[in-house]
């Protein structure tokens, strides 16, 4: 069943990437881009056509036209800060192997290109003045079955900027190389597996997208890891490499929050275990997911780890009487979890656990104001999360609210 899911989940990437390539053109037409970078455009078009090339290999001008645009635009622009009619340095190694950043391919389904950050990219070129060859040793993976067409292992942001400065050779090696009798699916595996060994010799990638890639190449290894990716996607759950696909979600945790939400649901040790959060989420999809998610700018939702497991906690310590006036509370009070004002100058780091002691005050408050009665909890109640934070100040702040001080100020 999971090797099936991982074959559906491959066969949409590869859908999505197809109609991401057929769409290229129509781009093109919509931004006003130099002559030497249409031309460039204009001849990956083409070597895809003649070389078969599968839809996700892509060239450096193509990532920059899809996940950075305006990049391409200061392409040969003379009033940027830094040079743009080549490097700043020169190459020492007269015998090295040298490669066209604009003819160089990147392998979409490995490497980072949705991380494409212009601003940082502005900031190294203005920085440095320019393109420096020093910092740039690109490696390369040869694909016999294209007509050994190579891709980029690594280097994809030097390339850019190699691109941007005008350079029209960097340096580079070939480390590896896939057989004529390879498959796609191995092709992918392979290429992660050395993508992540570049990682841990120090070639700064996210988390995320290491999580992402090991998942797409069917390379999910450890048990806690096969169980969380399987638990999450009967969930309708996402977070970047686990899970269901983010679009398809009934909550996307982005790429936060991975080691809280494994602690929430698998980790029994972990302070921030609840027993039954599965079913909770399963019973509760509707009323959880309007108090942990916000709209983005931008279209969709996204949600929260921190703020799942603040109500997850609350939701498992309340009887059924406590739990109606819960849910009144976050209706009227318009409370929403992904607010920063929850989790901001947390105790000792303890973000979830500072939330969930802020969110259970306020509701004691307005259950005291509301029903004109006592307090809903005692001090007792609050006990383990006490020892878990473990700050006199907290446990004083706490006894402060439950006599009748207003909850305003912050947790110290």
């Amino acid at each position: 069943m999971e090797t099936q899911i991982q074959e559906i989940e491959r066969l949409n990437q590869i859908e999505k990437q197809k109609e991401l390539i057929a769409e290229l053109p129509e781009m093109i037409k919509n931004i006003d881009l130099p002559d030497r970078v249409l031309n460039d455009l204009f001849w990956a078009e083409r070597y895809r056509l003649e070389h078969n090339l599968p839809c996700w290999f892509m060239t450096i001008p193509e990532i920059m036209l899809v996940y950075g645009s305006a990049l391409l635009e200061m392409v040969d622009d003379t009033n940027m800060l830094w040079k743009v009619d080549g490097a700043v340095d020169s190459i020492i190694d007269d015998n090295c192997r040298l490669i066209d950043p604009a003819r160089s391919f990147v392998h979409v389904f490995v490497q980072r290109q949705e991380d494409l950050n212009v601003d940082e990219i502005k900031k190294w070129l203005e920085t440095a003045g320019g393109f420096l060859h020093e910092k740039c040793q690109a490696t390369e993976i040869r694909h016999k079955k294209y007509s050994d067409t190579t891709t980029l292992a690594d280097a994809m942001h030097r390339s850019i900027m190699a691109y941007m400065c005008g350079v029209k050779k960097i340096q580079s090696s070939i480390k590896k190389e896939h057989p004529l009798d390879t498959t796609n699916e191995k092709d992918v595996q392979v290429e992660f597996d050395f993508f992540e060994k570049l990682q841990n010799e120090g070639v700064r990638v996210k988390d995320e997208h290491i999580a992402k890639v090991r998942k797409s190449s069917g390379s999910l290894k450890k048990p806690i890891d096969i169980q969380f990716d399987k638990l999450l996607t009967n969930l309708g759950i996402s977070i970047t490499g686990f899970g269901v696909n983010k679009d398809d979600a009934e909550m996307d945790f982005g790429g936060k929050g991975e080691t809280i939400l494994k602690n929430l649901l698998l980790n029994s040790k972990e302070f921030e275990y609840v027993p039954n959060a599965a079913k909770l989420i399963e019973d509760n999809m509707d009323f959880i997911e309007s108090y942990i998610g916000k709209n983005l700018k931008q279209g969709g939702r996204t949600h929260r780890v921190k703020g799942l497991s603040v109500i997850l906690r609350m939701m498992s310590k309340l009887n059924e009487e406590q739990r109606e006036y819960f849910n009144e509370f976050l209706e009227s009070e318009n409370i929403n979890l992904t607010d920063s004002q929850w989790t901001n100058q947390c105790v000792h780091n303890c973000g979830t656990t500072t939330a969930f002691i802020r969110l259970a005050l306020e509701f004691n408050q307005w259950y005291r104001e509301k029903m004109e009665e006592g307090n809903l909890f005692t001090l007792a109640w609050f006990k383990k999360e006490l020892l878990h934070i473990n700050n006199p100040e907290t446990a004083a702040y706490v006894r402060r609210c439950l006599s009748g001080k207003p909850t305003h100020e912050e947790i110290k």
